[in-house]
């Protein structure tokens, strides 16, 4: 298995996001479990009150009680524990699905701060942000065709160059060049400010 595809393996992208965000998960099924298992025992109270009132009583109230007792103890916290269990797998699963576009359009960015292009793999099925994935897949894109359109032009220049004084329309070529990344840097400016 390649490096690549061991870091697309790896439930944490973003720990610090992930374990946040599922332990609201987590607290909130903690408080909703702690709230039912609370109303079911005043639930069964109410019933062995009844149950004591109707003049049900002896041995049998006792032992179906504290059996009772004890089952819904344990069904209660059977239950929330499987709760926790499956809630935070699935807070992870899903945290991860936020987090993974995020991580590899970070890692595409620093690719290119570094002044190159990265390679693009496809989005994986499920995760979020497809259209940010989408638009960044797109910017990455256009940028390498503008870079090699600008390549092209500035070594048909150099080749020109070579052979002999430039004429006008290799001048101008280089000009339009200048121009359009001027426009480009001053369209940026004006919408930084």
């Amino acid at each position: 298995m390649s490096d690549m595809n061991q870091r697309r393996l790896i439930p944490l992208v973003d720990r610090a996001f992930q374990f946040k965000y599922t332990a609201v998960i987590l607290g909130v099924a903690a408080v909703t479990s702690t709230a039912l298992g609370a109303f079911l025992f005043r639930a069964y109270q109410e019933m062995n009150e009844l149950l004591t009132l109707a003049g049900v009583s002896g041995l049998v109230v006792d032992k179906v009680g504290a059996e009772d007792a004890r089952r819904v103890f344990q069904i209660t916290v059977a239950s929330l524990v499987a709760e926790v269990a499956v809630l935070g797998v699935l807070g992870l699963f899903v945290t991860h699905r936020v987090c993974g576009p995020i991580f590899v359009v970070t890692r595409h960015l620093q690719t290119m701060i570094d002044g190159r292009h990265p390679e693009l793999r496809p989005q994986r099925a499920g995760d979020e942000f497809a259209l940010l994935f989408e638009t960044f897949r797109t910017l990455i894109v256009q940028s390498r065709a503008r870079d090699e359109v600008e390549a092209n032009l500035i070594a048909s220049v150099i080749a020109a160059a070579k052979k002999g004084p430039l004429g006008d329309g290799d001048v101008a070529a280089l000009q339009g060049l200048v121009d359009e990344r001027s426009q480009r840097l001053a369209a940026s400016s004006a919408t930084e400010s």
